[in-house]
């Protein structure tokens, strides 16, 4: 996975047990299935606002990858 965030050559190594993901506000659920009866396809579509919480940010580090 590629982020915006994190520059070329580098990665973050962590003890992803120590983060939490924490739900803002409600979830919503969307249904389309307007090609359901092209070719018997649909699309679920999930949306949330969420929060990110480390419990312990030492266990989070950026990595300088070389190669």
């Amino acid at each position: 996975m590629t982020s915006p965030g994190l520059p070329v050559g580098s990665a973050i190594s962590s003890d992803w047990s120590q983060a939490e993901l924490i739900p803002v506000g409600d979830d919503e659920l969307a249904l389309d299935g307007k090609n359901r009866t092209e070719n018997n396809t649909f699309r679920l579509i999930r949306e949330g606002r969420h929060g990110f919480r480390v419990k312990k940010p030492f266990d989070f580090v950026r990595v300088t990858l070389e190669g």
